[in-house]
């Protein structure tokens, strides 16, 4: 389906939604809408021609793994990276609301529903959430399709983009400030399943389906002035099943397949604003018990930039290294770093311009997996 046809229905179902809210007059509800995008185009400049991610060829450059877009010779004009988002707030009473959000994407066939949930404030400090969230394993989880809201063209996908997004639950918020300092907490428990996991693409040419269940996990955020920080811990319960696969209890690359395995995330983030100069960090353990291959995963992003009225250069480093007890033909560790240098102009202070160049080095040492590249990336991002 095309990135229109996506819009478009994207647009008939919450315009209708705004319609039935309008025409009642028994219900008088408040519903605001907001938008959100990125127009994303780029070019390959090199990469490794034996590079072999299991079901695409080199040369390419992986942009998104959660999404499962990659970059190659043989792309259109208009790449996977592209989105548009839709986002309806319906304000049912004083202390309760729902949201649904949308994100159509030009490298998918399909409209994701990101957001679906009920929110009820129980106290000024406590809100109830319940419904469809996205997993808030990372710093910019809840805003990762706002281009607009961060410095980069994408966050450094040595972090950001793992199996599943969203979850389906509930989550307790917690906010307050003490002698300055702001507080924003949460814990949040749920289950997330996904059909023909577009992350796995990536590694096959099989369909696979990925389930997180028995989620639960806590978070935390700090903020003082110039200082923001961050904690998270969330464990779940993971299988992994081949759908069509002729080995479905198996890969290449021992993901558990047809296994219960337990996964634990630990995450912290530390973010500096002085104004002018600016830095950004971030940091991640990912960690999979059980057979037949228990293996974990460090991650880890640090860059920093300086302000210049609308012009904002930075530079971030990325690196991406995984360990396992197990023997390499039972599953193949993998690593790899990235240089990004991002240039981004601000046209007003809903909408940018940013250009964009990665350098990534493939320090595998089985052989090249997704290859050393480098990439140019071009980009406009807005929110309305």
């Amino acid at each position: 389906m095309a990135l229109s046809n996506c819009v478009g229905r994207m647009v008939v179902a919450l315009t209708s939604l705004a319609l039935i809210t309008i025409s009642s007059d028994v219900m008088a509800f408040d519903i605001k809408f907001n938008s959100f995008g990125s127009l994303v185009g780029g070019e390959l400049m090199s990469g490794d021609p034996n590079a072999n991610t299991g079901n695409v060829q080199g040369p390419l450059f992986v942009a998104d793994y959660g999404n499962g877009f990659v970059y190659t010779k043989k792309q259109p004009l208009v790449r996977p990276e592209t989105r548009l988002g839709l986002q309806a707030t319906l304000n049912i009473a004083p202390d309760l609301s729902a949201v649904v959000q949308g994100v159509a994407r030009a490298g998918s066939s399909r409209i994701n529903l990101e957001w679906a949930y009920l929110s009820y404030d129980i106290h000024s400090k406590f809100t109830i959430q319940a419904g469809r969230k996205r997993i808030p394993i990372f710093y910019y989880s809840e805003f990762q399709d706002v281009g607009v809201a961060y410095q980069w063209i994408r966050p450094p996908g040595a972090l950001y983009g793992w199996e599943v997004t969203n979850y389906d639950g509930g989550m307790l918020r917690y906010h307050d400030d003490f002698k300055g300092v702001s507080v924003n907490s949460s814990i949040f428990g749920g289950a997330s399943f996904s059909q023909n996991n577009p992350n796995f693409k990536l590694w096959s040419p099989y369909n696979y389906t990925v389930e997180w269940r028995d989620i639960r996990g806590i978070d935390a955020d700090l903020n003082y002035d110039w200082l923001t920080t961050r904690v998270v811990y969330i464990r779940s319960v993971n299988r992994y099943n081949g759908v069509d696969s002729p080995t479905p209890g198996w890969s290449d690359y021992g993901f558990n397949l047809g296994y219960d395995s337990r996964q634990d995330i630990i995450g912290w983030a530390l973010n500096t604003d002085f104004g002018h100069f600016f830095t950004l960090g971030e940091a991640n353990l990912i960690i999979h018990h059980g057979s037949p291959a228990a293996w974990r995963s460090v991650s880890y992003s640090m860059g920093a930039g300086y302000r210049m009225g609308k012009w904002s250069p930075s530079v971030n480093y990325s690196n991406y290294a995984e360990s396992t007890h197990a023997t390499p033909d039972i599953y193949k560790p993998w690593r790899y770093d990235d240089i990004a240098i991002t240039l981004r102009y601000d046209l007003n202070g809903m909408s940018d311009l940013k250009l964009q160049y990665n350098k990534t080095r493939d320090l595998a040492t089985l052989g090249p997996f997704i290859g050393s590249s480098q990439m140019l990336s071009a980009s406009y991002d807005f929110s309305i």
